[in-house]
């Protein structure tokens, strides 16, 4: 899947803009998947960071995303909403680059 197109830069940008129609409803499940994570957790489609506020203190969050536009939008997130210890793998969820047992949690909103 090729992710260098100007559509995949125009939904990041208006990625915040739409998802914010929908997040009231949204964010008591991110409280339940991101407020509940441990340790190392891995995210499954960061995108542009919308759980980054619901981890909790501690968690090193490491989030595949293979949309360059949206990972950016994520790590620019992940400063405003400090300490928060984030990589970014530019990657997709069913190809994941990671040796079995490396999270102590698994996170995915809106993905699949």
């Amino acid at each position: 899947m090729e992710y260098d197109k100007p559509s995949k830069r125009l939904f990041a940008a208006w990625y915040d803009l739409l998802d914010s129609g929908v997040e009231t409803r949204v964010a008591p499940y991110r409280r339940l998947t991101a407020g509940r994570s441990l340790g190392r957790t891995l995210e499954v489609g960061g995108g542009t960071g919308a759980n980054l506020p619901f981890f909790p203190p501690g968690v090193d969050v490491f989030a595949v995303e293979p949309n360059p536009y949206m990972a950016r939008r994520f790590l620019a997130r992940c400063r405003d909403i400090p300490p928060r210890r984030a990589t970014v793998i530019p990657s997709v969820g069913e190809a994941l680059p990671f040796a079995d047992d490396s999270f102590d949690s698994v996170v995915t909103t809106l993905t699949l």
